[in-house]
């Protein structure tokens, strides 16, 4: 055998020993890959719990306030209470719905949701085609809420005149049967009409609500397929790489072998020195 040669086995080890790196670094690119995804799907889901939370949170004050206000509607309705307390009890129920309303579309994440979404309610047109019309949340709500403000501006008006009566522009409001209203009743109206549409806002928030925990399902099953892949390429890149370190054993335990034809000349030259 010439000296630098390599024989088959070695060449076979060699190949071997190449084939199985090539394989670990293509598993680690691969483990690589998957751990981006792992990142990419933890963050949208941080993201879609914080979105959970912050709809639940919407959804428990617009239940405490139907519920609180809902109550409060009924019992003054009936009560015997003086006009001036169950005035107050009414105006605060108002300021309540109102500030409610405000906080939440005030918030970017509501904004953005709400404004695709619609819901109907009577045409505030000057000139209306039809006597209905589909509004955005974002749109009807910031009509209420503007709306509640004029009204509570004109109801500390009436209360400055302390009379039991709802006055618009110095005149007592007077129903077409002749019924003149009271500052209680035109408050309950407005309160009652509040209480209907934050309802329905809070229909379309179970209903977004359903559908982030539908996608927050999802994105927990394809993080548990994601982590369970990765591990088994993260297992076969450290297999691959073993093979490797193994082939290249072989291949230094070969070429440290002394071929006996050099062993056989190595005794006979001791033999000759001695």
């Amino acid at each position: 055998m010439r000296r630098g040669s390599l024989k088959r086995f070695s060449w076979i080890m060699v190949l071997l020993a190449g084939l199985f790196q090539v394989l670990t670094l293509i598993l680690d690119q691969i483990v690589i890959q998957k751990q981006d995804e792992n990142r990419r799907m933890t963050f949208e889901r941080s993201s879609s719990l914080e979105k959970r939370n912050l709809l639940l949170n919407t959804n428990n004050r617009v239940v405490t306030s139907y519920k609180s206000n809902d109550f409060l509607v009924f019992i003054l309705s009936s009560s015997n209470i003086s006009q001036k307390k169950k005035d107050y009890l009414y105006f605060s129920g108002l300021f309540d719905q109102t500030r409610l309303m405000e906080d939440i579309f005030r918030d970017e994440y509501i904004k953005k949701i709400f404004s695709k979404k619609t819901l109907r309610a009577y045409n505030r047109d000057l000139n209306p085609d039809s006597e209905f019309k589909n509004y955005n949340y974002i749109e009807y709500f910031n009509i209420l809420i503007k709306d509640n403000h004029e009204t509570s501006e004109e109801i500390n008006e009436n209360f400055s005149r302390n009379s039991e009566y709802y006055y618009v522009d110095g005149e007592i409001l007077t129903l077409d049967d002749g019924r003149k209203l009271k500052t209680s009743e035109v408050i309950q109206s407005y309160v009652q009409h509040n209480i209907y549409y934050l309802d329905e806002f809070n229909r379309a928030v179970l209903e977004e609500l359903i559908s982030l925990e539908n996608k927050i399902r999802l994105i927990n099953e394809d993080l548990y397929e994601n982590n369970s892949s990765r591990q088994i390429y993260l297992l076969s890149g450290v297999s691959t790489q073993l093979l490797s370190l193994f082939f290249l054993l072989l291949l230094f335990r070969d070429l440290l072998i002394i071929p006996k034809k050099i062993k056989k000349s190595f005794f006979k030259l001791t033999d000759k020195i001695s």
